[in-house]
């Protein structure tokens, strides 16, 4: 009796165990139910609407797949989704990724999403999150889009102030905190920042327009005058936003894009064309080709035809014109070197016209009508086509102020064609920048014999030689 006693005790302490077990088991469960129900589905974009088969694809089995549900996996999903535009579906991964472990990082994309979305108080909040004094590169990130975000409210102040934060290595800051002081009245003060600008982007055209503007408003329109000066032989490299820097090495992750990045190297290094002509085929039999990312089409076109699949270029330029309705200047122009390879010159030369109609400043697109003129045994238009190509070259030089350059050009074009007063009037500003007024004012003259009303050459003889011709007066 005592074994059967002490048995059935037994039994009840394993009963009672497993009992408890399960109702540890069950209130697991049921938390990580409700934590499941608690955090809000992702909606999957409409992928097929917005981009081809193998990106949609690819993105899709991204969002879906099993994967553990922390904060690294969501932010995955939330890079995704935001180089592609989806950010309504970015900002439901960062919510479910901010669940699982808040982190700085997370709350600058939250933000940048919210600000994207319209939501500029809620995007104001996650910046704030981030921004700090520690001088790190996210913190000044932030204070720069508060900066942003208080323009967009009309409080000068507030985003002096967090400009001011950003820090003084944040060029785009710098700038900004240079243009609020020269726009608010206060340029006295801007000084310092400009030497900081300068020394950082000393060529760059916004920051020399600025410094035109800041001595306007100290009175001083000579050196004012001096700075716009400099501005007309300077190019633009201070960026103003750096989101698509952000956000191009993400979209390389996927489809066509990724796909198109792999040819490209593969032919750039051991001029291999397979992984080019087999992308091809794949982006021709897609469907859903249109949706691709904007300039994939074109830019595999000229592609497969360095690798000498004409055929192929031609079908998918053939398709950017009549389905796509994107007849860019790179799609002329490689209308064009597809007539070229059909010896149709008259068709090569329409196709670079076209190229140079939409972006006029291509010296080596004027350089292809030579060849076609010449073809075309169109003497006089392969010299005029001559003259616009070193003229364009010449052009080129003198905006990034490689004056002896640009003066060269100028010289050899005028030594054939002196009717050019264009020329005459850059090589006039090439000799005024060496400091031969004599030899620029002679060249002024010349231009404005060829063209009275060339005003920039009326203004230069003013301004710079001290001589007003008849026509200006």
């Amino acid at each position: 009796m005592v074994p059967a006693a002490k048995g059935g005790g037994t039994m009840k302490q394993i009963r009672t165990w497993l009992v408890g077990l399960l109702a540890v088991e069950l209130v697991i469960i049921g938390g990580l139910a409700w934590r499941r129900w608690m955090s809000p589905a992702v909606p999957l974009p409409a992928l097929r609407e917005y981009h081809d088969s193998q990106t949609a694809d690819e993105l899709q089995t991204l969002l879906q797949s099993p994967g553990p549900d922390d904060a690294e996996r969501w932010r995955t999903l939330a890079d995704a989704c935001l180089a592609y535009g989806h950010y309504a579906q970015a900002d439901a991964c960062l919510e479910r990724a901010w669940q699982q472990g808040a982190s700085r990082d997370i709350a600058y994309q939250r933000g940048l999403c919210d600000s994207r979305l319209g939501r500029l108080d809620r995007a104001r909040g996650w910046f704030e999150k981030v921004a700090d004094d520690s001088g790190g590169l996210l913190s000044s990130r932030a204070w720069y889009q508060l900066g942003r975000l208080a323009l967009r409210r009309e409080d000068a102040g507030g985003a002096a102030e967090a400009f001011r934060q950003a820090g003084d290595f944040h060029w785009p800051a710098v700038y900004q905190r240079a243009k609020l002081l020269v726009r608010g009245g206060r340029a006295a003060e801007a000084g310092p920042l400009f030497d900081r600008l300068f020394g950082q982007y000393g060529d760059d055209l916004r920051v020399w327009q600025l410094r035109a503007h800041f001595y306007e408003a100290l009175g001083d329109q000579g050196q004012a005058e001096r700075a716009y000066d400099r501005a007309s032989r300077s190019l633009a490299s201070l960026g103003l936003d750096d989101t698509e820097l952000y956000l191009r090495p993400i979209r390389r992750k996927y489809g066509f894009v990724r796909d198109f990045a792999i040819a490209q190297e593969s032919f750039r290094k051991s001029n291999e064309g397979e992984p080019a002509k087999a992308l091809a085929r794949r982006m021709l039999a897609d469907p859903l080709w249109q949706n691709a990312y904007l300039t994939v089409n074109q830019d595999l076109a000229q592609l497969v035809l360095q690798a000498s699949d004409v055929d192929a270029a031609r079908k998918m330029l053939d398709r950017q014109f009549e389905q796509q309705r994107y007849p860019s200047s790179k799609a002329w122009e490689l209308r064009g070197d597809l007539a070229v390879r059909d010896s149709n010159w008259q068709q090569a030369r329409e196709g670079y016209l076209h190229a140079l109609e939409i972006s006029p400043a291509r010296g080596e697109v004027e350089t292809l009508l030579v060849t076609t003129a010449e073809k075309l045994k169109q003497p006089k238009v392969a010299t005029l086509a001559r003259q616009r190509s070193v003229m364009q070259a010449g052009l080129e030089m003198f905006r990034r102020n490689e004056i002896m350059d640009a003066g060269g050009m100028f010289s050899e074009l005028l030594d054939s064609h002196p009717e050019w007063h264009q020329a005459w009037f850059y090589l006039g500003e090439c000799e005024r920048l060496r400091g031969d007024l004599e030899t620029a004012r002679t060249y002024y003259e010349k231009c404005l014999a060829l063209n009275p009303d060339h005003g920039r050459a009326l203004w230069a003889m003013a301004h710079f030689i001290g001589v007003k011709p008849e026509k200006a007066e």
